[in-house]
């Protein structure tokens, strides 16, 4: 069996050709069944793929969601001790082959209204940002915009 691009190669050779446009037909249609054909055995390793991929991502989430339950009673489990340690006065013990201490937490800004606090204390950004939408308008117009242009990207397949 040839290769899909052997295929559509032949095809496209087929249709340009000098030959008789009887015998071009019956060549043609044989060749698109073999096209057919082997879009057919490809549409379903698409189709396996995809319910691959759905399966991966739903595991992938379970996972992860599996993970931060785990790090939630690892936090909850750290700030019990750190809170016993606090509360019989203690700055470090020694647990079986473990040492535990607490240290002082470190001082942090926390801003309550961003709005009350004084132009020297605030940082202002500026986001330039094209708007592609309105270039698009106008470029389909025929303007010429310096900057930017029209593309066409990469045709799609849908599959039913």
């Amino acid at each position: 069996m040839s290769k899909l691009y052997e295929i559509a190669n032949e095809y496209a050779e087929l249709a340009n050709s000098d030959m008789d446009a009887e015998m071009i037909a019956d060549t043609l249609e044989g060749i698109q069944g073999e096209f057919e054909d082997k879009a057919k055995n490809i549409l379903a390793i698409i189709k396996n793929e995809q319910a691959l991929e759905l399966a991966l991502k739903a595991e992938a989430k379970s996972l992860t969601e599996r993970a931060k339950s785990s790090s939630n009673r690892i936090e909850r489990l750290k700030t019990y001790l750190a809170s016993s340690l606090e509360t019989m006065e203690l700055k470090s013990i020694t647990a079986g082959v473990h040492k535990l201490s607490t240290r002082k937490g470190v001082v942090s800004v926390q801003i309550d209204d961003l709005e009350k606090l004084p132009i020297d204390f605030v940082d202002f950004q500026t986001v330039i940002k094209a708007d592609k939408n309105l270039i698009k308008e106008k470029l389909k117009l025929g303007e010429k915009i310096e900057g930017a242009c029209l593309v066409t990207g990469k045709s799609t397949l849908t599959i039913k």
